[in-house]
């Protein structure tokens, strides 16, 4: 009986630090990025989306033509999505895109 109250509370115990681990790590909230590319007039949009709102997981979606997709998403590394769709802008600007990350202010 011992042995099952010890491996009762060490559960419980272990439970709460990894809860707060989570926290300290991944717990940051994420706000959403978003760049709008225009060419003549087509539109494109590449969105950085936080699903819990915290930096992970997060995953990159491109719109295009009234179309959706996931290109990159990642679980475990914070930053990934965000970098993926700073260099994927930066591609289209390549093209010839014109390319802007909107702000909060910028795109209401």
């Amino acid at each position: 009986m011992k042995s099952l109250t010890l491996l009762a509370s060490l559960l419980v115990t272990t439970s709460v630090y990894a809860n707060d681990a989570v926290m300290a790590v991944g717990g940051d909230v994420a706000e959403p990025q978003r760049y709008q590319c225009q060419l003549a007039s087509d539109q494109r949009v590449i969105e950085v989306r936080y699903p819990q709102g915290t930096s992970l997981p997060c995953e990159v979606v491109y719109q295009k033509q009234g179309e959706s997709q996931v290109l990159w998403s990642a679980l475990n590394t914070e930053g990934y999505c965000a970098d993926k769709a700073a260099v994927f802008a930066d591609l289209q600007r390549s093209w010839g895109w014109n390319c802007q990350l909107m702000t909060d202010t910028a795109s209401e």
